[in-house]
């Protein structure tokens, strides 16, 4: 007959003197099991049918052996290379990962002698000893999680870690290598969570995860989004929301610094910040010579039309600006600045384009074309039909950050820019809407369609610079089918510097019967019947100067 009678358990009388309290025995020797143990009780309270005070129902107990505590530490992955313990204030060993058969009762059932950690034989625990005796630590004063540095005979650290259990008289202890415990320290955290409480464990898990979806997740689109104004990429900043304040905040913050620099975009050439920040040039004085192709444009009589329209005339030039930026983009080409109705753009910085002579020669057409388009649109509107002149050059320019300390702009400047600013006007002469300089036609002769015009000389140098009409792109045959007037024309050329006259306005003449209209054979023709036989000596130096404003 079994006389275990509850009552009399120790655990029992202490839970009742304690009611509400989670009380835990000392290590004793189960009758039925002859294990190693212990209990955990709590009192079990309920109200009386009268809804009175509280009485006590019952007492609920829990017998936990350590032989089990042992295995479940053995269990442990994260500690496979190191050892997981635990331990009383006085050092003594409760349980450890490799087994429980250390614990050998003494003649007396109810009393263990519980072994120190050196007193195993296992080097892990002798470490762990170690570790407490160079640190000097007291069991007593450990109050919250606390860690040792060991070194070991071979040079190897190890990283000692003491902390409460639920039985305030006990404490966890692990010891694990160096490497294992910088690799796997997260999850060496949640294992010893387990081996504290499931529910500790359950929490952490839980907080992690919120602290994912919640914290990092939207801190990591939030670098995202930085990132992108980082790199001037305004347009694709979007807002992260989140439920906490704090970033939801940063996160409006960086929406508003977007827009901001949004608007601010509009006064500078995005597409060069862009670049710039791409090619990590940094914003100081400084620059570099380099092959550049430069490109002016201007809008014939726009004087006019903005006197007689005033503020009217904004919507107009937005139009003729984007349709130009549009194309000039499209062919890798940069704007620079935008002056009165004038546009400036180049080719070849900061980004290298060995093509860039083909590129604005291709860019300058397409504009012209584009502006044919524009001039019908306005037409069906009722609106002024207004035409654009084009100045193309190439050369040696300085590029990079031109300015002061306080305000740069990233531009080109030198002879070569000069000239292409003076060729767009040159168009006003002779009646033409792109016209490029030699340097530009010798580089991209091959894959352009383009008239010899004449030699003029510049205000401000000495020698005459043969200019070039740019009529159309070369397909890939090389044709210039549609075009067969060309070397007529430039055979008149000949004719006229050679000085005979009359043989180069039959050429003339026959250019303009075979387009219809020819403005610069025609102004040619005016110079043959101005000078004739007497300016013979005038012409053969180049014809009337031409001087471009």
């Amino acid at each position: 007959m079994n006389d275990y009678y509850t009552p009399n358990r120790s655990w029992y009388e202490r839970a009742i003197l304690t009611p509400g309290t989670n009380i835990w025995t000392d290590i004793y020797i189960f009758a039925n099991s002859q294990k190693a143990g212990l209990n955990t009780a709590v009192t079990l309270m309920s109200r009386g049918e009268d809804g009175g005070n509280e009485v006590l129902t019952g007492v609920i107990s829990i017998a936990i052996e350590l032989e089990g505590i042992s295995r479940y530490l053995a269990g442990l992955t994260s500690v496979r290379s190191g050892a997981a313990f635990i331990i009383d204030r006085e050092g003594r060993l409760i349980a450890v990962k490799e087994s429980g058969e250390f614990l050998q009762p003494v003649p007396s059932p109810e009393k263990l002698d519980l072994p120190l950690l050196k007193d195993i034989g296992d080097p892990m625990l002798e470490l762990a000893d170690l570790g407490l005796e160079q640190s000097s630590l007291k069991l007593q004063d450990v109050s919250g999680t606390r860690e040792v540095m060991v070194k070991g005979e071979n040079g190897d650290l190890y990283f000692l870690t003491l902390a409460p259990a639920m039985r305030q008289d006990w404490l966890i202890g692990t010891i694990i290598p160096e490497r294992d415990f910088l690799l796997k320290i997260y999850k060496n955290y949640y294992n010893l969570a387990i081996a504290v409480s499931l529910a500790v464990f359950v929490v952490g898990l839980i907080v992690t995860i919120a602290a994912r979806i919640f914290l990092v997740r939207p801190m990591k689109q939030l670098v995202s989004e930085t990132r992108k104004i980082a790199q001037f990429d305004l347009d694709g900043v979007h807002r992260v929301r989140s439920s906490i304040f704090e970033l939801d905040e940063l996160s409006v913050a960086i929406e508003q610094m977007s827009r901001g620099l949004g608007s601010f975009r509009r006064y500078l050439p995005a597409d060069l910040v862009h670049m710039l920040v791409k090619e990590g040039v940094v914003a100081e004085l400084g620059g570099e010579r380099r092959q550049m192709s430069i490109m002016f444009m201007d809008l014939e009589g726009f004087t006019g039309l903005s006197e007689r329209m005033g503020h009217r005339v904004l919507p107009i030039l937005g139009e003729y600006f984007g349709a130009m930026t549009s194309v000039i983009q499209v062919n890798r080409g940069t704007v620079d600045k935008f002056i009165g109705d004038a546009v400036m753009a180049f080719w070849g910085a900061p980004h290298f384009e060995e093509e860039h002579p083909t590129l604005v020669c291709r860019a300058a057409l397409e504009c012209a074309a584009r502006m044919q388009d524009l001039r019908r649109e306005w037409a069906s509107r009722g609106l002024p039909e207004l035409k654009v002149r084009i100045g193309v050059n190439s050369g040696r320019v300085l590029v990079g950050n031109i300015g002061s300390e306080d305000r740069l702009n990233y531009s080109v400047i030198g002879d070569p820019v000069n000239l292409a600013a003076r060729l767009e006007g040159i168009n006003r002469d002779f009646g033409t809407t792109v016209i490029i300089s030699q340097h530009t036609y010798e580089a991209a002769k091959y894959d352009v369609v383009a008239r010899r015009l004449d030699a003029v000389k510049i205000k401000g140098k000495k020698q005459m610079v043969e200019v070039y009409e740019l009529l159309a792109m070369q397909d890939d045959s090389g044709s210039i089918d549609g075009f067969e007037w060309i070397p007529v024309f430039e055979r008149g050329l000949d004719l006229f510097f050679g000085g005979r006259y009359e043989d180069a306005a039959v050429d003339f003449k026959k250019v303009i019967e075979m387009r219809g209209g020819d403005r610069p054979s025609e102004l040619f023709l005016e110079r043959v019947y101005a000078h004739g036989p007497r300016g013979a000596a005038k012409l053969l130096l180049g014809a009337p100067e031409t001087i471009a404003p």
